[in-house]
């Protein structure tokens, strides 16, 4: 995955057009290519278009630190509300929540 990773950034950066490294990750990872679309999501600039997607890919922990190093509190309050939801879903417990967060 490195090396297409690194072909698909040399043939972005050489062209003028505008193409989201988000868009290709998640074609990516619908493809089943996770490490790949993780890959790319490192040069993708715009926290707003990387946290959902880490999200649908369920890489909370790596999502959750994308979040908070933008200093966006949205996207944090995204990353926790998700973990929440799946984590109080799970088994009806807050405990396990709160310990994850804290």
């Amino acid at each position: 995955p490195r090396q297409l990773c690194d072909l698909i950034r040399r043939k972005l950066l050489s062209t003028s057009a505008h193409v989201s490294y988000a868009d290709i990750a998640a074609t990516a990872d619908a493809a089943g290519n996770k490490e790949l679309a993780t890959m790319l999501l490192e040069f993708e600039p715009r926290a707003a278009d990387k946290v959902p997607l880490l999200l649908k890919m369920r890489a909370v922990d790596l999502a959750l630190s994308k979040a908070i190093d933008s200093g966006d509190t949205d996207l944090v309050y995204l990353v926790l509300l998700h973990l929440k939801r799946t984590m109080i879903g799970a088994d009806g417990d807050p405990i396990s929540f709160f310990k994850t967060v804290c």
